[in-house]
């Protein structure tokens, strides 16, 4: 992102070069050399770590793990390599248990036992006439074995083909046939990288204060400054060359109606392919060529149209860096594993080959290989929710409770509540908060889940419950059930002040076998028919992020304990999720407040959560859930809301076709309890115009 274009577009790095400062690793002096990376390489040894993408006969795969040998030169020349690498340590780490180093350096100066060193092989001299300090230089590194996981073979070896098997671990020669994906390989080049100089760049080195040859070990060289400019396609389609890296900023996370130029997208309810020709971030709004499925390029004229009629096609996913497989054997059969180094707008995708040639090549042509070593969904919650059981959100699975079978079940007969607080349900004009139902509804998402509570302390519990609902807030609405009093279902209205307001959010609950010493299972019924998440905290699978569930880290005081509620948890939903400025709720993004760049961010995503926000009441308009039709009926008929809704998302429609190019200037910051948007997107309104006519039909 450019931080001085009002527009704050996104853009692609899609080439980098680099001024690098580099210094001898043996050279005491430190004295400063400049080249340009043109003329570096960088060994495999510093290129192949765990994770890497590997190339190997036939077959390509994960490196799992690396084992090195060191090359350890002493006082009088001679050179070993020690027995075990791992035992070696920098000599300046006196304490061995605070050696932290990951990785070794040529230069740095290496100590370790003598037993390491006498049963090591020694290059030159002998270990009689080695030092007896045990303490050298390290001169280079070279991999000692490799081993990897292999994820695909060559697709286009002919059917007769005899596959070669591709050994788990390669060591000696066979690493000499190991191919490393390395199309951006300048591009991993940093300060304190480490990397060979070419021939012709040490020629032109005047006043070397040492040899720099290979023989020698001597040409390894650390970059202590870098100066790198980029190439970037931004958003609007444009490519600029050689702009400062110090010019443009890493962008927060991409909105998921963010899109980049050269992203192929489908329309919405269609089949046709397209590639994203240009986009502004700002008016939602994008161009977009269509593929040929003869040709597989862009053939014909651009359309325009709302980012929101749009959407990637996870099928046809690829980016930049991702590693392919050709699946046909056009052109060079040899070249059939390689990285994209770019998208073009006319559809075509340009590969670089483990061979090193480069081919422009239709995507029908290409397998994208799925990095399987990446976390997927299931690893993901784990990490998100790291203090949840595995069927914390399992739909309807029955449940084998591990408790005393002699404890008997609890009932509103127990309770014999009903009378004592004169709970109605929604009847006429009596709008209660909270009402009990005789039966659960059947949609209920925990209804085949059944439990029995392990004590009597949710006895107690469920009494303080009832009671404390019966003083909700202003806009919660919550129902339990005389056959199922483990189960809730509440709706929660947006709050003034938010892009969420006139919305109503349907959330199922589930006390735990263990209430009140585990908190509740809850769900969350998601109806922004594809937009997304309308909240950080809130996922479209139903899943709800938030530290008083035990699905989210948060403060102790923040958890669920014995004295925790079902009040307390709803309170939380409606003051501390459904906010005015959700897109700060993301973990780790309160430090973003107050920049622009957050800003800009923030703004966005409240366009896309007043959007979702819309589409959620159009839902519950046309399928209000079980239990609370006659409050959806009341809210948005009788009270008049609806058509409170229908008139600013008319006056939204209407803001859009001012021009206003500073997207900060859209949000409201005058008045909290003002609504936040002040303005929304071209590509917001022609979302928001066939909608209101809908919501129109309601009235």
């Amino acid at each position: 992102m450019d931080p001085n274009d009002p527009r704050k577009l996104q853009g692609l790095v899609v080439n980098t070069r680099s001024v690098l400062h580099v210094q001898n690793c043996f050279d005491d002096s430190k004295k400063e050399y400049v080249v340009g990376d043109d003329m570096v390489d960088i060994e495999k040894e510093f290129l192949v770590q765990e994770g890497s993408w590997v190339k190997y006969n036939d077959w390509i795969g994960i490196v799992i793990e690396v084992k090195t040998d060191f090359y350890i030169a002493f006082s009088n020349g001679a050179v070993c390599i020690p027995k075990d690498s791992t035992k070696c340590r920098p000599a300046n780490e006196i304490d061995e248990d605070s050696y932290w180093y990951e990785r070794h350096l040529p230069g740095q100066v290496m100590i370790s036992k003598r037993s390491n060193f006498e049963k090591g092989k020694w290059i030159k001299g002998s270990f009689k006439s080695a030092s007896h300090h045990w303490k050298g230089v390290l001169m280079k590194t070279a991999h000692k074995s490799v081993s990897v996981i292999w994820k695909t073979v060559n697709p286009i070896l002919p059917n007769d083909s005899e596959i070669l098997s591709s050994p788990k671990t390669l060591y000696g020669n066979e690493l000499n046939n190991l191919e490393v994906f390395d199309t951006f390989l300048l591009s991993k080049i940093n300060i304190g990288s480490v990397v060979k100089l070419k021939k012709e760049a040490l020629e032109n080195f005047k006043d070397l204060p040492i040899a720099c040859s290979d023989e020698n070990f001597m040409n390894y060289w650390m970059v202590v400054d870098q100066k790198t400019t980029v190439d970037v396609h931004w958003q609007d389609g444009k490519i600029e060359n050689e702009i400062s890296s110090e010019k443009i900023i890493p962008i927060l996370e991409a909105g998921e109606t963010d899109l980049s130029a050269t992203e192929f997208v489908k329309k919405n309810e269609s089949d046709k392919l397209g590639i994203l020709q240009s986009f502004d971030p700002n008016e939602r709004t994008c161009t977009v060529g269509w593929i040929s499925s003869n040709s597989g390029m862009v053939e014909g004229e651009l359309e325009e149209l709302s980012i929101y009629d749009v959407k990637a096609d996870p099928q046809v996913s690829f980016y930049i860096m991702n590693i392919v497989l050709k699946i046909d054997s056009i052109q060079d059969p040899n070249s059939w594993a390689g990285e994209i180094r770019n998208i073009l707008p006319n559809g075509l995708i340009e590969v670089r080959w483990t061979t090193g040639v480069t081919e422009n090549i239709p995507f029908k042509h290409l397998h994208f290989v799925y990095d399987s070593s990446q976390v997927d969904d299931e690893d993901l919650e784990d990490i998100c929710y790291p203090h949840v059981d595995d069927d914390w959100m399992t739909i309807a699975s029955d449940e084998n409770s591990e408790i005393d079978q002699q404890e008997e079940k609890i009932s509103f007969v127990d309770l014999d509540l009903t009378k004592k607080f004169n709970i109605l349900s929604i009847n006429g004009d009596n709008k209660d908060s909270f009402s009990i139902d005789e039966n659960a509804p059947l949609d209920h998402l925990f209804l085949h889940k059944t439990i029995q509570f392990a004590s009597n302390a949710a006895n107690v519990a469920i009494r303080k419950d009832f009671k404390l609902l019966k003083e909700l807030p202003e806009n919660i609405y919550v129902t339990t059930f005389e056959d199922r009093i483990d189960l809730f279902r509440s709706i929660i209205i947006g709050s003034k002040g938010t892009v969420y307001e006139y919305a109503m959010f349907l959330f199922d609950i589930q006390l735990s076998s263990k209430h009140p010493f585990e908190p509740p299972s809850a769900y969350y019924h998601c109806w922004t028919d594809g937009l997304g998440k309308l909240n950080p905290n809130l996922y479209e699978n139903g899943n709800i992020c938030l530290s008083l569930l035990g699905t989210w880290e948060g403060f102790e005081k923040e958890t669920w304990s014995s004295n925790s509620s079902i009040y307390q948890l709803l309170l939380s939903l409606q003051a501390l999720v459904l906010v005015r400025e959700p897109y700060y709720n993301e973990a780790g993004y309160t430090k973003y407040q107050g920049t622009d760049e957050g800003q800009v961010a923030s703004i966005r995503y409240l366009e896309n959560a007043f959007l979702g926000s819309v589409k959620s009441i159009l839902h519950i308009l046309n399928h209000p859930p079980s239990n609370y039709e006659a409050l959806v009926k009341f809210y948005y008929i009788d009270c008049g809301n609806l058509e409170k809704v229908i008139q600013r998302c008319e006056a939204l429609v209407h803001s859009s076709q001012e021009h206003e190019e500073n997207i900060c200037s859209w949000y409201d910051s005058t008045n909290q309890d003002q609504f936040p948007l002040k303005r929304i997107s071209k590509g917001g309104a022609k979302l928001l115009t066939p909608i209101i006519e809908t919501l129109k039909s309601f009235i």
